[in-house]
């Protein structure tokens, strides 16, 4: 069997595992928010607070228990990780930028700390969970497969865009912000070998988003009325931009750095220093 048939057979396993996981991890999901929790907790917002917390906690627990088997150990070079702060700070500040006017007083005193502290848990519930299945697992099987990291990250954002179903493919706008939002989680990923780093950005995505457009997860008032611009059209531009140069750059540092495709399929591995690392 030639080397290309059996990287692509080993990425067709890859895919289905990864697929496998995120059918199990949606399916205890399910199971635990459908349980009777209004019935054991009479606040509404308590009622959809400790669910969240369970899975938050399953979910991390998961990371922990695989990370020896999905963790990245491929590195890139270290100009690539410097230049993954301009991409954490863009759509911050395409943010700031863009702000108009803010939710009047009335509005504001309507915001209670519960509210706030359960739309903060559901909002990290979804960034957890979406970057161990998208980033944590299917990254990490797709580079153990022998997939170069750009056939990764591209498959990647492809199938993070398909998995968000009919919301991803509404229009031009919204296929240029899933497809760069997930291209760039993917190379920030790629780049930083942290987890918790793309958690990080993921979260903060979200959480700027439900300031400025309803959203299922943000159980309280929004913060922004208005804006100048559409900063999520400026951060896309901004992102596809800097992956673009970030994947040139991650390319550039495989020639010192141990390739993916040396990596076996399975187990922990130490990086050169002999430290073994997770994300």
């Amino acid at each position: 069997m030639s080397q290309q048939l059996k990287t692509l057979t080993r990425t067709a396993f890859a895919l289905v595992e990864a697929f496998a996981i995120n059918f199990i991890l949606l399916f205890l999901g399910f199971q635990l928010f459908a349980a009777p929790w209004r019935t054991w907790i009479d606040d509404a917002l308590g009622a959809r607070l400790a669910p969240s917390v369970i899975a938050v906690a399953v979910t991390w627990f998961f990371i922990l228990l695989t990370r020896g088997r999905y963790g990245l150990t491929f590195m890139p070079a270290a100009t690539a990780r410097r230049m993954v702060v301009a991409t954490l700070l863009l759509p911050l500040v395409c943010f700031a930028l863009s702000l108009d006017v803010l939710a009047n007083e009335e509005t504001l005193s309507l915001i209670t700390p519960f509210g706030v502290a359960t739309s903060l848990v559901a909002v990290l519930l979804i960034a957890l969970l979406e970057e161990a299945v998208h980033r944590f697992v299917l990254m990490g099987l797709l580079l153990r497969a022998g997939a170069g990291p750009l056939v990764t990250v591209l498959l990647q954002a492809l199938i993070f865009m398909l998995a968000h179903g009919r919301v991803a493919f509404t229009g031009p706008h919204a296929m240029t912000w899933y497809f760069s939002a997930s291209l760039t989680l993917g190379v920030v990923y790629l780049a930083t070998r942290r987890l918790w780093v793309v958690v990080l950005l993921h979260f903060a995505i979200d959480l700027l988003v439900a300031q400025t457009s309803p959203s299922a997860y943000w159980s309280t008032h929004r913060t922004v009325e208005s804006l100048r611009f559409p900063w999520t059209d400026a951060t896309a531009t901004g992102w596809l931009a800097l992956d673009a140069l970030l994947l040139w750059r991650i390319a550039a540092g495989r020639a010192t750095r141990p390739a993916a495709s040396t990596i076996a399929p399975h187990g922990r591995h130490p990086r050169p220093d002999g430290e073994l690392r997770g994300p």
